[in-house]
């Protein structure tokens, strides 16, 4: 039977992040797609079937807590991380009251990625949701 690959969103205000999860989501041999901004991670989720969302909290036009309140009530609503180089227990608290099932602390660890991605993986196989 073969593997599903999952759609998988990176968003980050910084260009370079994006990227490097962009290469491990593909060497993965998932389908990626990032975002630079809240507003651009909203639409892409309002656009595609995304199964994981790779979410900075500090983002222009539309932070992450917001990114994460706006999409509370989607029917498919995606597993989120969130990325945070501050790692502050009180926004890493908010951010799971509002759907985050985890997060990472910038800077992150590739098998970290690697990790979160296959549990997902797992998780939706489980599930037979995809």
């Amino acid at each position: 039977m073969e593997r599903k690959r999952l759609n998988i969103l990176a968003v980050d205000d910084m260009a370079p992040i994006c990227c490097l999860l962009k290469a491990i989501i593909d060497k993965e041999g998932h389908n990626s797609y990032r975002a630079l901004d809240g507003a651009q991670a909203i639409d892409i989720l309002e656009a595609v079937d995304i199964h994981l969302v790779f979410l900075d909290i500090k983002l222009p036009v539309v932070d992450g807590m917001e990114v994460l309140k706006k999409t509370k009530e989607m029917a498919n609503r995606p597993r989120f991380v969130v990325m945070t180089g501050l790692a502050e227990p009180e926004i890493i608290d908010r951010a799971l009251r509002y759907g985050a099932s985890g997060y990472i602390a910038k800077p992150f660890n590739i098998d970290d990625i690697r990790g979160i991605i296959r549990e997902t993986v797992k998780h939706k196989a489980s599930k037979e949701e995809y």
